[in-house]
């Protein structure tokens, strides 16, 4: 009979738990860009083209499983995430433990439009063109002169074009 009442009680706390994790879901789809990997591949391209060093602050904007920040800590940078997705953050905070880079690497469950970014000494962003005006005025507002900000497949509309090295990839500075 104990047994019933603990695969009840185990039942209901995966039910319970399916719903939370559906809600949470829905609320980053209609509030925020969705999760879409950039290629491990383009990470380590990136970080070179952004000759990333044991100098830099790495931000990442909307960081989804943490593979950029990872990647920066490990070539010696700080490297800070923001992300508004729960399941992306734990996933990216158990990342960062398994690839022992927590003393380089952290992420924040947090929009980064309320984020500090003035430490950034490089930024990356894969965002969606609606999102660009806005995330601009805040770059411009944060951020010191002479911080670069690389882009992914999007453009900004009004920061300084440095470079665009490869199709899709863009380098600006503020």
């Amino acid at each position: 009979m104990i047994y019933y009442w603990i695969l009840f009680l185990l039942l209901e706390l995966t039910s319970l738990l399916l719903v939370i994790g559906g809600c949470i879901l829905l609320f980053t789809i209609f509030f925020g860009p969705p999760f879409i990997p950039t290629p491990m591949s383009l990470i380590k391209e990136l970080t070179q083209i952004a000759n990333i060093s044991q100098k830099d602050v790495v931000i990442d904007l909307g960081s989804g499983d943490g593979r950029m920040l990872i990647h920066a800590a490990r070539q010696g940078a700080t490297a800070k995430g923001w992300e508004i997705n729960p399941f992306l953050v734990l996933w990216t905070r158990l990342a960062i433990h398994h690839y022992k880079v927590g003393k380089r690497a952290t992420v924040h469950l947090k929009n980064y439009h309320k984020a500090n970014l003035s430490e950034a000494t490089v930024v990356f962003i894969y965002n969606f063109p609606p999102h660009m005006p806005k995330l601009e005025e805040k770059l411009k507002k944060d951020l010191q002169k002479g911080t670069t900000v690389i882009s992914y497949k999007f453009v900004f509309p009004n920061l300084e074009l440095i470079d665009t090295p490869k199709p899709d990839i863009f380098i600006y500075t503020v």
